[in-house]
């Protein structure tokens, strides 16, 4: 658990993910206030993982045909100006 505090980088995939979440937690419970924001990190970091995937899957736009990519670069085009 040490490592997974420590590393910013930390694949909650390594371990059991039932096993990661139970163990987190349960560190939440405690009075260490140092362990229970990191415990609380980690799991919000585990969540907000799947969250971010869901929200790209979401957020792909499949272009068929030419058309439609001609379009698609008109518009983008056209926003990017209206920002600048």
């Amino acid at each position: 658990m040490r490592k997974s505090f420590s590393n910013k980088t930390v694949d909650m995939k390594v371990k059991s993910e039932k096993e990661i979440i139970c163990v987190l937690l349960d560190i939440i419970l405690y009075q260490d206030s140092f362990m229970v924001n990191s415990a609380f990190t980690l799991l919000a970091r585990y969540f907000s993982q799947k969250k971010s995937i869901i929200q790209y899957a979401h957020d792909v736009q499949l272009l068929q045909d030419e058309e439609e990519i001609a379009i698609f670069k008109n518009v983008s085009e056209k926003i990017i100006l209206m920002k600048a």
